[in-house]
């Protein structure tokens, strides 16, 4: 009995002053015993008969403490709606009243147990039974209190609503889930950076002794590890969010919510927010003929000039407003300010593209998380026997890259993207005004080096040769003056890889190398 108190009084002492008390069991009649261990600093909501909660426990029995069940074993909590009799009624009872992310230690006789029966070889009868749970959902008419955030659960629920023709509860659970899918990718950038770079990722002896099975699997460590050291990472940054599913991330990373959101909002009058979102999915669909014709529609209902060009996701693309703030000082010959625009473009260009690259990585690692991690710490092998003739597994390694290359490529099309039109030379066009820009401010060497830079990634354009030679016979320029820039020849190269890396998984065929650096080279020499 000392010992109960002790721990009762330490508790007490270590939970918040402004928080309900931990610590103090309660009598709730018939023998039923509730005491909190601890409670968050904020109980927005409480357990009520016919929610449905979501819960982890471990079963105890109260004569010897033994461990008769827990909802670990299964990997998920145990789910159950309150007060209409289908659990024993101690815990029926006992769970009422409790806080999202409370913990509570529930007591009761048999009377509120199994009874004289008991249940199995775990269970003897007459048994008191002793729960320690914590409540980590909640759910009330269909709709999630707090709790887990889950993208994939309000992006349904939309889909559902917006059936229904319930316009209004649909917008309002898309543009739950579109935010929570911001955080998530918030997050999810800033965890592959700080996995990518560190090196002290290892195997511990038993995910040695798991993978020591299958040569073919060890060639995968390396991207497990990272998976795992990720899915780690967002788990502790982000420890209210249910890890979304690949699939679904694929659909919100298309921007497919936008599509139903536009309509939801014509539907219910705003079109300021319809055409923002129409806006939003044009530039990652730029061929899609229904999304055209809404802007079309929105745009004329709202007396919309070219310039106004409003999208959820400008400041996603600064990197365009300085591009179309160069070209507006080009036209009106402000030489420098066009100059520090497009300068300023570029900057924010490698910035923009670089997190896009980097969430593409989510792709591959998240397929791999689910095929090949567990939700904890081990690593486990598919079900499938990774072997050579397995030929299931390397379907599934051919969609997992094929999905990876699909979205490299994407971020460069979203990039050259402006306004809803898609430029060919969008990068390289960079470099065509600069070499004017400088030229006309006689800035010769910076002149002579945007001229080299758009000739490296369109050699074919023969105008910029005619320049460049203009810049060497009668400009006088330094022949060593004439040096492209390497990162984004390097940016444009990685692209063309990507593209033919693309091309051969779909259709298995290699393709030639072109452009700056084109040569004979074959695909597998890059692979």
């Amino acid at each position: 009995m000392e010992g109960i108190r002790l721990t009762i009084a330490i508790l007490w002492l270590l939970s918040d002053s402004s928080a309900t008390p931990v610590g103090v069991e309660e009598n709730w009649g018939d023998g039923l015993k509730v005491m909190t261990t601890y409670m968050p600093k904020e109980c927005e909501f409480r357990a009520q008969n016919d929610d449905v909660i979501h819960y982890h426990y471990v079963g105890r029995l109260g004569h010897n403490g033994a461990v008769f069940g827990k909802s670990f074993d299964y990997d998920s909590p145990y789910i159950v709606a309150l007060g209409q009799g289908r659990i024993i009624a101690g815990m029926d009872r006992g769970l009422v009243g409790t806080c999202l992310w409370e913990r509570r230690r529930i007591e009761f006789p048999p009377s509120l147990g199994y009874g004289d029966r008991g249940v199995g070889e775990m269970i003897p009868p007459n048994a008191t039974l002793v729960f320690y749970i914590r409540l980590i959902k909640l759910k009330r008419d269909g709709v999630a209190l707090g709790g887990l955030f889950n993208l994939k659960e309000h992006w349904n629920q939309g889909l559902t609503d917006y059936t229904k023709g319930n316009h209004e509860r649909a917008a309002a659970f898309f543009e739950k889930a579109i935010s929570e899918f911001n955080q998530y990718q918030k997050m999810a950038a800033i965890c592959f950076n700080d996995c990518k770079n560190n090196t002290d990722i290892k195997l511990n002896s038993k995910q040695e002794d798991l993978l020591s099975s299958s040569d073919l699997s060890k060639q995968f460590v390396p991207y497990l590890l990272e998976a795992q050291c990720v899915k780690r990472c967002i788990r502790q940054k982000l420890p209210h969010m249910s890890i979304p599913d690949p699939v679904t991330l694929d659909k919100f990373r298309k921007r497919i919510p936008y599509s139903y959101l536009q309509y939801s909002y014509y539907q219910l009058g705003n079109l300021d927010e319809a055409i923002k979102c129409a806006l939003s999915f044009f530039y990652y669909h730029t061929n899609n003929s229904m999304i055209l014709n809404a802007i079309k529609y929105y745009r004329e209902q709202l007396e919309l000039t070219n310039d106004d060009f409003p999208s959820r996701e400008a400041g996603l693309l600064t990197h365009h407003e300085h591009y179309l703030a160069g070209k507006t000082a080009y036209n009106n010959e402000k030489w420098l300010e066009s100059a520090d625009q497009f300068e300023a473009a570029l900057i924010k260009y490698k910035e923009t593209l670089s997190n896009c690259l980097i969430l593409c990585d989510d792709v591959l690692f998240l397929n791999m998380t689910q095929e090949f991690v567990d939700a904890e710490t081990n690593i486990k092998l598919n079900k499938m026997k990774l072997a050579p003739d397995a030929m299931d597994y390397y379907t599934l390694l051919q969609s997992m890259i094929h999905n990876y290359l699909t979205c490299h490529t994407k971020c460069h099309s979203w990039m050259a993207t402006v306004n809803g039109e898609y430029f060919d030379k969008y990068l390289s066009g960079h470099f065509h005004y600069l070499q004017f820009d400088y030229f006309k401010t006689s800035l010769l060497n910076k002149a002579a080096e945007a001229a080299s830079t758009y000739q490296a990634l369109e050699p074919s354009d023969n105008v910029m040769a005619v320049n460049i030679k203009h810049f060497r016979s009668k400009m006088n320029v330094p022949p060593d003056q004439f040096k492209p820039r390497e990162d984004f020849l390097n940016i444009e190269e990685y692209y063309q890889t990507k593209q033919r890396l693309l091309q051969f998984a779909a259709s298995g065929i290699p393709q030639k190398r072109s452009g700056s650096r084109g040569d004979a080279e074959m695909i597998h020499e890059e692979l």
